[in-house]
């Protein structure tokens, strides 16, 4: 989930548990994807469609990080 003005990206659980955050680059963002390469894109209003290669291994990192720590990722 974006948290657009904020410029986070957020995982939530099913339950509505922020379970990781992080840092969101651009400036109007307004959804986003993963593809099946690991990699997230977001599409941007004032800067298009960005892709950043790997996102899925780093937030399954922050994930493990988050659950060992009690924390989300960024927090």
């Amino acid at each position: 989930m974006i948290a657009e003005s904020d410029d986070r990206l957020l995982v939530v659980s099913s339950d509505g548990t922020i379970d990781a955050e992080m840092s969101l680059p651009g400036g109007q963002q307004e959804g986003l994807a993963l593809a099946p390469d690991g990699a997230l894109w977001v599409a941007d209003d004032r800067l298009g469609l960005l892709r950043f290669a790997g996102a899925a291994a780093a937030l399954d990192a922050a994930l493990a990080g988050a659950s060992g720590s009690g924390k989300g990722a960024g927090q």
